[in-house]
């Protein structure tokens, strides 16, 4: 790899235009949905209640594609043209993943519900019979997903939402259960799982919607009240929530993961006829539903910063006033870490790097390398200080009011688990974290920064809190950022929905990640703000206390450490000082190549965005 890295030639790149897309209409949420009956004070009151849990009613139902120009200056193709986001467009289209029936009723949203249920219900009519068949045949929990995905069909089809609600949790138990034993063996689980997840949020909006008109709060804890022993256990229960609304909230909240579950499972489809009409819609439901209980909490939030965004975004060199506001910081902090150059990963320019070259050299050796200069406008990456504005992510209602997942505070700190709007993680969390790193000073920005000295992270922060969208498929849910990059030629042309992901990664600084290894080839490419990275090859396991893999028998499965890499235990783990390993800081523009199976540790130094793409 040394010889490689001395002996690399110049080459020129080349890149061709496209046009860019934008999906969704820039309309305001609509006015609180709060039709009572003049004179009657029962009415009167069940329109308070709704206004007060649900607030003001967000809608943000796709009508039509738009196509408008990329921001000015990008020549290379962008994300959006590329096959792996071909059913994720086509989820937000009618005829595809929204019904044209669905789409007809966007101007009364609640009337949106029944023909989402009954859309749903023509498609398990239709198919449920023939998966439960296949499903019978596989061990060891074939029979029971079977019995589980009929028993909830027929709720759903009796309108009996509570045990629909339980039964479409019988089935998330079963296919866990099932992956647990290996990956699901043929299709017919995946569709099993997409039906049940439309059920669950088919009943739990239904038991929102009638017992808030109804005012009957007994009849909601009681109806989710049954699904919450099942829930606990399998994959699909989360660490508590650190946000509270209201005693109702919790449901909420597990209405969005499952919502944001179900548009996981839209981008591992791989033909756009897998699409069920109904499942775009319902997922806009779900988020609309969340989204609308949270306003009344981020109007009476003390951090919110303000209701509008800046006038002009400013850009360039980090000042007090800039990062007061939108702007991620583009300057170190004092106290980062020190890198030692006989550590430090690799570092080549794009221009030198073929794909070939790339291929030979360190996928084939399972060596990690950063590639620099290859985010640029030629290769169709928007500029990095496009990407440090962050109010480029709420430039309209539609998506600044997308739900997103939460991870909230340190690494085995961690508050809890959560959903949030794109909006309120931004204003609330890394706004603040933008203000904590300029009122903590600035480090001068080196090659590889070898003047830090203190670990940052040991060091309190009661002016911000610590919060993390990870691993979301955002670019699915919003296909207006496609624009924004483009899918790496070291991908190989190996980035397939059933195989791989793209995924962002956004927090606020001091955000960890456990040191984990992945089944994939991944390379890592950091738009804004730094990240300080540890990289240990397969052959340094042994020092680093490695817990049983999760679902080892499956082809998707991890592995993690309990070691907390920057303050090790070395009485408990005292193995783990003879690790060797590479490092590095990963600025914007980088792009670090982590092989399949290397062990990594990542902390974010700086408000942070980074995306991910792995492939095998």
């Amino acid at each position: 790899m040394h010889d490689y890295l001395n002996s690399l030639r110049e080459h020129k790149a080349s890149a061709e235009p496209s046009e860019a897309w934008t999906l969704f209409d820039l309309d305001s949420p609509g006015d609180t949905d709060d039709r009572v009956t003049t004179g009657n004070d029962a009415g009167k009151l069940v329109g308070r209640l709704r206004a007060d849990f649900f607030g003001p009613k967000v809608s943000f139902v796709p009508a039509k594609l738009v196509w408008q120009p990329k921001p000015e200056g990008i020549l290379g193709s962008t994300a959006d043209s590329h096959e792996i986001f071909a059913v994720g467009r086509d989820l937000w289209c009618q005829g595809k993943g929204m019904d044209h029936q669905i789409h007809t009723c966007t101007s009364a949203p609640d009337a949106r519900l029944p023909v989402f249920v009954e859309t749903l219900k023509a498609h398990a009519i239709e198919t449920v019979d023939d998966i439960a068949a296949i499903l019978r045949g596989h061990k060891p929990e074939g029979p029971r997903a079977s019995i589980a995905i009929g028993a909830a069909r027929s709720a759903l089809i009796a309108g009996n939402w509570q045990a629909a609600l339980v039964t479409a949790t019988d089935c998330f138990a079963a296919h866990s259960r099932q992956l647990n034993a290996g990956n699901w063996p043929h299709k017919s689980w995946q569709q099993a799982h997409i039906l049940a997840l439309g059920f669950y949020i088919a009943a739990a909006l239904n038991i929102l919607s009638n017992d808030l008109d109804s005012g009957d709060m007994i009849n909601i804890k009681t109806c989710f009240g049954m699904s919450d022993a099942k829930l606990h256990g399998n994959k699909r229960a989360a660490r508590p929530a650190s946000f509270s609304l209201s005693h109702l909230h919790p449901y909420v909240i597990r209405l969005g993961r499952i919502a944001l579950e179900a548009l996981s499972m839209a981008t591992l489809l791989t033909h756009k006829k897998e699409i069920p009409s109904w499942l775009g819609v319902c997922i806009v439901l779900a988020e609309e539903t969340c989204v609308s209980a949270m306003i009344p909490r981020c109007i009476s939030d003390q951090r919110f910063v303000s209701d509008t965004l800046p006038q002009k975004a400013q850009t360039g060199p980090c000042s007090n006033n800039c990062c007061g506001s939108f702007i991620v910081p583009n300057t170190l902090p004092p106290g980062s870490p020190q890198i030692a150059p006989t550590r430090a990963i690799p570092r080549v320019p794009d221009p030198r790097l073929s794909v070939a070259d790339f291929y030979s050299h360190f996928v084939n050796t399972n060596s990690p390398v950063i590639i620099t200069g290859h985010m640029t406008l030629a290769r169709g990456w928007s500029p990095t200080e496009f990407w440090r504005d962050l109010s480029v992510l709420l430039k309209d209602k539609s998506t600044e009011h997308r739900l997103v997942p939460v991870e909230v505070g340190r690494f085995q700190e961690g508050q809890g688990a959560g959903v949030i709007t794109l909006g309120d993680l931004v204003r609330n969390y890394l706004v603040s974290s933008n203000l904590c790193h300029c009122t903590a000073g600035m480090a001068p920005l080196t090659h590889y920064n070898l003047l830090g000295a203190e670990d940052e992270s040991s060091r309190g922060n009661s002016r911000m809190s610590i919060a993390y969208m990870s691993q979301h498929p955002i670019f699915h849910q919003i296909p207006a950022f496609q624009h924004m990059f483009c899918i790496p030629p070291f991908t190989l042309g190996r980035l397939y929905p059933n195989v791989g992901a793209i995924n962002a990664w956004l927090g606020t600084k001091d955000t960890t990640t456990t040191l984990h290894r992945d089944p994939y080839n991944n390379i890592l490419a950091q738009t804004a703000g730094f990240k300080y990275i540890r990289l240990y090859s397969t052959s340094q396991t042994k020092f680093l206390y490695a817990e049983p893999a999760v679902r080892g028998t499956n082809d998707n499965t991890f592995m993690r450490s309990p070691v907390c890499v920057e303050n090790p235990d070395l009485t408990q783990f005292p193995l783990f000082s003879s690790a060797l390993y590479y490092e590095t800081i990963l600025g914007p523009g980088d792009m670090l190549f982590i092989p399949y199976g290397m062990w990594h540790y990542v902390r974010s130094l700086t408000t942070s965005f980074s995306i991910n793409f792995w492939w095998k």
